[in-house]
């Protein structure tokens, strides 16, 4: 393998990749690394836990093809600090000759013909906006879990739903204190009756879905999706992630089905003062007492060890008196994506969940954030 390619190149298709590969000790250590293929015109990059694959090219001036297997991380740190624009890579057995300008770097690899193969593409494909899809996961994807929750709720549901004639993708994502909704429109020549029969069982990890998110733009991307296997083209870039094994609940009977009392408020000035309350609690407090009433929202925080703190905010509301509790850090998790001017909070009667929306602007029409109060912060929808 021989052949000179652009340094920003192989650094993004790198930073790419990394996020998926392994690093530390593992029982397969192959997957520390990623895989280089050179083949005129082209410089394939490839990166695999297995669950989730990254496949990226770029073009480059391929004198001998070949490939070579290298270690991801250090690879990646070569690539950002080259010097010059251009990098000279040379393969000398399992070994990777690095020359850029007057910096040269000889990294060791193992066989490549270890590598792992790349999964095979079966999924119903989709043609969405690009940026429209990364609008809608950068807008739910905080809501998942971490730890030992179970198992569905770790990653981020995408569910093809009727709308009528029309064809809806609802992206959906709880961790059993909060959950966020996004809908997006699905193009006119989808294949229905496939994307129907898939139903509530494609959940993507979170791992695969910030992977996504660091290949989507403003142009065109295809989506693929099965019950085995859900893909995404965007540009040159492929991600390949194996779905979730379990079926995610039936969160529609969290949902309230009529519409109350709305408060609508600056969003910027609830995140600032939201930020400016909750500097008072300990980590282990993390209680936001809000009170609605004649136009004002004042937003208290308090903890025994520290002391207490309070602020209020004009609001649009004609409602009765509210007082509910709930968790700040969620409220700016909700508000800090979005991009209108105004949000408005539904807070319900306060033992119900307190729903965020926005339509200011195209990109939070199909958001809606619910949070449950401190009273009652698990939502009744049980997996099947």
């Amino acid at each position: 393998m021989k052949l000179t390619v652009a340094a920003n190149d192989l650094a993004r298709l790198l930073d790419n990749a990394k996020g998926l590969v392994t690093r530390g000790k593992t029982s397969l250590p192959i997957l520390q690394n990623v895989l280089l293929t050179a083949e005129a015109p082209d410089l394939t990059l490839r990166g695999t836990d297995l669950e989730t694959t990254f496949i990226g090219q770029v073009t480059a001036m391929v004198d001998k093809p070949g490939s070579l297997c290298l270690p991801a991380h250090k690879l990646a740190e070569v690539a950002k600090a080259l010097p010059a624009k251009n990098a000279a890579l040379e393969a000398k057995a399992h070994a990777l000759v690095v020359n850029a300008g007057a910096t040269h770097y000889r990294i060791l690899g193992p066989d490549p013909a270890d590598y792992p193969p790349p999964p095979e593409n079966g999924a119903t494909p989709v043609s969405l906006e690009g940026e429209a899809l990364l609008a809608g996961l950068s807008r739910v994807a905080y809501a998942t879990a971490t730890g030992e929750k179970p198992l569905w709720t770790t990653g981020v549901l995408f569910e093809v739903r009727a709308d009528g004639a029309d064809l809806v993708l609802r992206l959906v994502a709880t961790d059993g204190h909060r959950m966020a909704f996004y809908d997006l429109d699905l193009s006119e020549n989808v294949q229905r009756e496939a994307l129907l029969e898939l139903g509530r069982t494609v959940i993507v990890p979170t791992k695969a879905v910030s992977a996504m998110g660091r290949l989507l733009d403003s142009g065109e991307a295809t989506l693929g999706l099965s019950k085995k296997l859900v893909t995404l083209q965007a540009q040159r870039d492929r991600l390949y992630a194996r779905p979730i094994e379990a079926e995610f609940a039936d969160y529609d009977v969290v949902v309230p089905k009529g519409k109350g009392p709305q408060a609508v408020v600056n969003r910027e000035a609830l995140i600032a003062v939201v930020k400016r309350v909750v500097l008072i609690e300990s980590d282990k407090t993390r209680r936001l007492e809000m009170k609605l009433a004649d136009g004002v929202l004042v937003l208290s925080a308090q903890d025994n060890a520290t002391g207490q703190a309070n602020e209020s905010l004009e609001v649009v509301w004609d409602g009765p008196r509210v007082d509910l509790s709930l968790n700040g850090k969620y409220l700016l998790d909700a508000c800090n994506p979005l991009e209108s001017e105004e949000v408005t909070i539904e807070p319900g009667d306060g033992k119900g969940p307190v729903i965020i929306t926005a339509d200011g602007c195209d990109a939070d029409a199909g958001f809606k954030g619910l949070i449950m109060p401190m009273a009652d912060q698990r939502p009744k929808g049980r997996a099947k």
